[in-house]
């Protein structure tokens, strides 16, 4: 079995979360780009524009590039979800739109309100390190239950006027074009484009989940998700989200614990070469118990050494032939070496190295 160097390339995060996305569901802000569904999955759009109106508020965009027509037309920061019945839907998605808003706990708290018990939100939000926000604080959490707390319904021109002042202007720096004059148009017309009135790390808005499912009752237990810290340099972060019937004592400790694990498990797989072929075995194997998992990326770990990676990256390509036979003869006991008796105290993952030979 021969492997092309560049073809090891990670599956998309977000393929994933195909699985969670079934049944009747709302996308919020789709913008031109609404997040691809798969099959079997509806879901209606809620946005504030309608195709004509976004053209002209984004007139720097190709003239080829279409905007869908929402099913529902709403302003989410006055509106929210009002027009959907409670536990109504089976997910939400909320890709790169929580940013936008101008009272983000309160949306958290309204799609909790429409999803059925056991219905789904998948959030996704940019990470302001790798973005035009670098140069921008997180919006910490007593700054959004201040707004919570009062109901705000419009994003405030402090919000915009820093916007402008560190990423409008970082873009314009990039781009080698003057910055425009901070006047009250500039800050208008910032507004009706709704840029990002609020940015976050994942860690930063962990709490943020961690209050909303804590504090405000919001009963929600994570599924899934994507570190933008783990491997991949990723520009975005998100979350799966179950509505449950009832939450833990201790909501934060689950909803971190559950956390550290994905991104654990992500850490793995993103570990190039070794956890790109980790994520084949698995593929083509049942799925093991976590325990299993180490002793998995060891044998794959000491295999592809044996092949010896120095030549497949002079060559673009790694051969697993010799490298795969050799670990079916430890796995027999044909061959007693140093890196075999380092093998053998990982039995169940030999098993399941040879159950995918066989299938290779």
């Amino acid at each position: 079995m021969k492997i092309r160097i560049r073809h090891l390339e990670p599956p998309p995060l977000r393929s994933r979360f195909d699985r969670y996305l079934t049944g009747d569901g709302l996308e919020l802000g789709p913008g031109h780009v609404p997040y691809p569904l798969p099959p079997g999955a509806r879901a209606r759009l809620v946005d504030q524009w309608r195709p004509e109106e976004n053209r002209v508020l984004f007139y720097e965009l190709d003239d080829d590039v279409a905007f869908p027509v929402p099913d529902i037309v709403a302003n989410l920061d006055t509106d929210r979800l009002g027009m959907v019945e409670d536990g109504s839907v089976d997910f939400v998605i909320a890709s790169h739109i929580l940013e936008h808003l101008a009272e983000p706990i309160g949306m958290l708290v309204e799609i909790h309100r429409v999803l059925r018990p056991g219905g789904c939100l998948l959030l996704l939000l940019p990470d302001r390190r790798r973005t035009f926000d670098r140069t921008r604080f997180g919006t910490g959490l007593d700054h959004l239950r201040r707004e919570h707390d009062a109901g705000i319904t419009a994003v405030d021109d402090d919000h915009i006027v820093e916007f402008i002042v560190h990423a409008d202007r970082l873009m314009r720096r990039e781009e080698g074009t003057e910055p425009h004059p901070l006047t009250p148009e500039l800050v208008e017309a910032h507004r009706l484009r709704s840029v990002h009135a609020h940015c976050w790390t994942e860690d930063e808005f962990l709490d943020v989940l961690a209050y909303v499912v804590r504090d405000l009752g919001v009963c929600f237990t994570l599924l899934d998700g994507a570190s933008a810290r783990a491997g991949r340099g990723s520009w975005e972060f998100g979350f799966v989200l179950r509505k449950a019937d009832l939450i833990d004592d201790d909501p934060t400790e689950t909803l971190l614990a559950a956390w550290r694990e994905v991104v654990s498990r992500q850490e793995v797989v993103d570990r190039w070469p070794v956890g790109l072929v980790v994520a084949q075995v698995l593929a083509a194997t049942a799925a093991p118990p976590p325990r299993e998992l180490g002793a998995l990326v060891d044998v794959v770990d000491v295999v592809l050494h044996r092949a010896d990676l120095r030549v497949a990256f002079a060559t673009d390509e790694l051969d697993l032939d010799d490298a795969m036979a050799w670990a079916a003869a430890v796995a027999t006991g044909a061959i007693t070496d140093g890196s075999a008796e380092r093998l053998r105290r990982h039995a169940n993952a030999l098993e399941r190295w040879r159950d995918w030979l066989g299938s290779g």
